[in-house]
């Protein structure tokens, strides 16, 4: 068993009470979501903008979806590309490839043809889910590829029946695509209906996250169910994460924070997750306030646009109590900012894309790893 010795010397740095070890909580990511859904299938799960999506709802919506995939022809170990925006249908689809034994291929919205076409060829995508508005760029990479069915999302789905448009929606015009199929009318259209059982296993790809490519090409790495699982559950453990959590998608679940440090890890306690589309700093200070978010963790610039928004101060921010930073250096003036605000410490932290973790996060003064090492390590 670890302990705080010449071998391990920097357990000493971690906080009063935080153990040195942890297992998974749950095997897989779909194992995590099929656990918080029989802990309650009218919790809330997802909060878009002023709309709810409950655990149940999403695993029936979830269930359509994969049902549809494998009736097309998708198989086990196939891959499913997801090129989406921060909206229900990414969740939605991220559970719909699992429960349909392939893994998902989380893919930035703003790539565009000749990007895309590199990696549906290398990844050996068979199904492509992305929005209305990147379906032309995405009709043109899968020529000549392996992929066999595109479909597309629209923004405006699931804002909730009686939830207004969000002014950030405002010109947001839904648009049918031709060629494509419909995310929600392809679901509505196998209501009901199930697939197949496909449970993946902890060894079994969940994601296939590509990195930046900074010195040399991007690489696909391939992150499991069981790194997934240990990830999350480290995380959880370390922030004390619970039910009664609030997390804010900050950072875009197409990234290895949006999809591990945030979706995986409110999935496994069983918190609702509120997303927005994408980044804005006005909104996202309403949705803090409006859901009363209690954890969040995104990149450095989001924290700057959110402290130089002039309504700032004119919001309740107190709930918020666990701010994570990621991507660059904190400045110290900035945190410093950021806490005389809020009342909130923000924690710089480190990971990377390959093991789905973040490694190191600081403390006051110094370099404290709060994450816990696997049992026996």
């Amino acid at each position: 068993m670890p302990d705080a010795g010449d071998s391990y010397p920097w357990f000493s740095l971690h906080p009063a009470g935080y153990p040195v070890e942890c297992a998974a909580w749950q095997p897989t990511g779909l194992a995590a979501f099929r656990a918080s859904v029989a802990r309650g299938p009218e919790r809330p799960a997802i909060h878009y903008f002023d709309g709810t999506l409950t655990f149940g709802e999403v695993d029936r919506l979830s269930d359509s979806l994969a049902a549809s995939l494998r009736k097309d022809g998708l198989q086990l170990g196939d891959r499913v590309i997801v090129q989406l925006q921060n909206t229900p249908a990414f969740p939605i689809s991220v559970f719909a490839t699992w429960k349909a034994g392939a893994s998902v291929v989380p893919l930035n919205p703003m790539y565009r043809e000749r990007e895309l076409a590199f990696y549906c060829s290398d990844s050996g995508a068979r199904v492509f889910i992305t929005m209305e508005s990147g379906a032309e760029e995405a009709k043109r990479a899968i020529a000549g590829t392996g992929v066999f069915r595109l479909i597309t999302c629209s923004e405006l789905d699931y804002l909730g029946p009686s939830a207004p448009v969000p002014d950030v929606l405002s010109g947001a015009r839904r648009a049918s695509v031709e060629g494509a199929y419909d995310f929600a009318t392809l679901i509505r259209e196998y209501e009901g209906l199930q697939p197949p059982p496909a449970d993946p296993g902890p060894d079994d790809t969940a994601y296939m996250t590509y990195t930046s490519g900074t010195t040399g090409p991007p690489k696909g790495a391939l992150n499991t169910h069981g790194n997934l699982a240990y990830a999350c559950s480290a995380f959880a453990t370390a922030y004390r994460m619970t039910e009664k959590d609030v997390v804010l998608a900050l950072a875009p679940f197409i990234h290895v924070t949006g999809s591990s440090c945030l979706l995986a890890v409110a999935t496994l306690v069983g918190a609702p997750i509120v997303a927005a589309y994408r980044f804005d700093a006005g909104e996202m200070l309403r949705l803090i306030e409006k859901w009363r978010v209690t954890y969040t963790n995104g990149p450095l610039t989001a924290y700057i646009a959110l402290l130089n928004h002039p309504d700032i101060r004119r919001h309740d921010l107190s709930s918020l109590k666990k701010t994570l930073c990621g991507g660059a250096p904190v400045a110290p003036g900035v945190a410093s900012e950021y806490e005389a605000v809020t009342g909130n410490y923000m924690h710089n932290t480190y990971g990377l894309t390959a093991n789905c973790l973040t490694i190191a996060v600081t403390g006051r003064g110094s370099v404290a790893s709060q994450m816990v090492l696997p049992k026996g390590a």
